[in-house]
């Protein structure tokens, strides 16, 4: 009976730690989720503001007025 007891014990225990395991993962991959959210967004609005810079360059010197 203490052995079959204790085994099943371990096994809740187990089981427990598993499902905290689980959810802390989780929490981890959604807080990796936002972060590359967050750098994707940032690298875009550098990618867009290098676009714009490299436009504006590119027309002011082939202007023959100024």
């Amino acid at each position: 009976m203490s052995a079959v007891r204790m085994f099943s014990l371990k096994g809740r225990a187990l089981g427990l730690k598993g499902r905290l395991k689980g959810r802390a993962f989780r929490l981890k991959g959604r807080a990796l989720g936002l972060k590359g959210r967050l750098k994707g967004r940032a690298f875009s609005l550098k990618g867009r503001a290098f676009s714009l810079k490299s436009h504006e360059r590119l027309p002011s010197s082939d202007n023959p007025r100024d």
